[in-house]
């Protein structure tokens, strides 16, 4: 087996955007990140963009000891 083909399960690598603020560059080098590791054997990826994901107001940290 060569160094470049995958062995067993595939490797599962996320890309974190992880600012929320408008006009971010961050967007565009995340998203050729995400491309670039979609074009490999035996590695799946996908785009982690914190503006999509919904905040707990529950609590407030509150809870955490």
């Amino acid at each position: 087996m060569s160094s470049t083909e995958p062995a067993g399960k595939p490797l599962r690598i996320p890309v974190i955007l992880g600012t929320p603020r408008q006009g971010r560059a961050s967007e565009h080098v995340a998203g050729l990140a995400v491309r670039q590791l979609e074009a490999m054997k035996g590695v799946i990826t996908e785009l982690v963009d914190v503006r999509e994901l919904a905040p707990s107001i529950e609590g407030a940290g509150e809870d955490i000891k």
